[in-house]
C-alpha cells in the first residue's frame, strides 16, 4: 500500500490548495486600475515573459502555478534576450516570484548584480465547456472560485506598476528637482499577461507631465519583440485564424538625420536596404501572403 502523502499526490499533485506564491501580496481585489503614478525624470521600462516552460511546450494552463520549468528552447529564447539586450543598462530588476521567469531572470540580468497542474488547453474546453467560453471571449465577466481573475489582474498590474515607476532611483523619494539625471531603466521579468511570446521584449519610455495636470507620456519603442522568427508556429498557444502585419519603411537618409519626412519620397539608406533584409527574413516563416492592395497606400505603407 502506498504511503497517504503518496496517495494523496499520485490522486492530483497539482490540486489548489487556496493559496500561491501571490497570495501575500494581498492584492486580489477586484477593483478598478489605479493611475500612473507621479514621476519626475524619464524612465525606460523593458518588459521580458519568461522562455518556453515545459508545461508551455504542452499547451497546458499554468496560470500562477509553479510547476513547470525552462525548456531547452526556453533557455535559448532567453538567451537570446539576454543579447538584444546587451546595450541597455538597468537600475534594478523586478522579477515574478516563479520559477520559469525567475530562470528566465538569471539568464537575461546575469552578472549584472541588480538588486531584487494546469489543465491542457483540450482538457478545458471539453470539462468547463461555458466557463472555458467565457474565459477566452468575455474574460473580464468570467469568474471562478467567486474571484474575476482578469479585473483582479487589471488592478494587481496597476499596482505593480506604483513601484516600478518609483522604485529603484526611479524618483527622488523626497519629490525634490531630479534634475537633468540619465534616466532610469528598470528590468521586468513577468508572464503572458505582459508579453505574448515566450522570451518576448516590449520597451516603454515614460516621461514627465509637460505641464500641470498633464498625464504622464508613454511612449513604446518596442512592442513584444520575439527572440525567434515571430511568424513561425510552435505548436503552443491560440492558433489564428487571420493575421495583419504591419511594417514601417526601413532607414532612408533623411529619417536617419532625424528629419521628418513627411509625404517626401526618399529611397532607402544602405542601412534601409539592411534592415528591409532582415524583414524579409522574417517574413520567411508565412505559408500565405498577401500582397497589400493599392488602396492601403492611404496607410502609408
Amino acid at each position: 500500500m502506498l504511503p497517504i502523502a503518496r496517495v494523496a499526490q499520485a490522486a492530483d499533485p497539482f490540486a489548489w490548495t487556496g493559496s500561491d506564491a501571490f497570495t501575500p501580496l494581498g492584492d486580489r481585489v477586484d477593483a478598478p486600475p489605479l493611475p500612473l503614478p507621479r514621476i519626475t525624470r524619464r524612465r525606460r521600462v523593458v518588459l521580458v515573459r519568461h522562455g518556453q516552460s515545459t508545461w508551455n511546450a504542452e499547451g497546458r494552463i499554468q496560470g500562477s502555478s509553479d510547476f513547470s520549468e525552462l525548456t531547452p528552447k526556453g533557455v535559448k529564447q532567453a538567451e537570446t534576450t539576454r543579447d538584444m539586450l546587451e546595450g541597455e543598462s538597468f537600475d534594478c530588476l523586478f522579477v515574478s516570484p516563479l520559477k520559469r521567469a525567475r530562470q528566465t531572470a538569471d539568464i537575461v540580468a546575469g552578472s549584472r548584480g541588480l538588486r531584487t497542474r494546469g489543465l491542457v488547453k483540450t482538457e478545458g474546453k471539453a470539462q468547463f465547456g461555458e466557463a472555458y467560453k467565457m474565459w477566452q471571449q468575455g474574460p473580464a465577466e468570467f469568474e471562478i472560485d467567486g474571484h474575476p481573475p482578469v479585473r483582479e489582474l487589471w488592478h494587481r498590474g496597476s499596482a505593480a506598476w506604483q513601484h516600478i515607476l518609483t522604485e529603484g532611483g526611479a524618483d527622488p523619494e523626497d519629490g525634490g528637482d531630479a534634475g537633468p539625471a540619465k534616466p532610469s531603466c528598470a528590468l521586468v521579468v513577468a508572464h503572458n499577461a505582459v508579453n505574448q511570446s515566450n522570451g518576448a521584449t516590449s520597451v516603454l519610455d515614460f516621461e514627465p507631465p509637460q505641464s500641470q495636470g498633464a498625464p504622464v507620456r508613454v511612449t513604446v519603442d518596442r512592442l513584444n519583440q520575439s527572440p525567434g522568427p515571430p511568424f513561425k508556429a510552435d505548436g503552443a498557444g491560440r492558433i489564428a485564424t487571420s493575421r495583419v502585419v504591419i511594417v514601417r519603411h526601413a532607414a532612408t537618409e533623411g529619417s536617419a538625420d532625424g528629419v521628418l519626412l513627411g509625404s517626401s519620397d526618399e529611397a532607402l539608406s544602405p542601412l534601409g536596404v539592411v534592415q528591409a533584409g532582415k524583414v524579409a527574413e522574417f517574413m520567411m516563416d508565412l505559408q500565405d501572403f498577401i500582397d497589400i492592395p493599392p488602396a492601403a497606400s492611404c496607410l502609408g505603407v
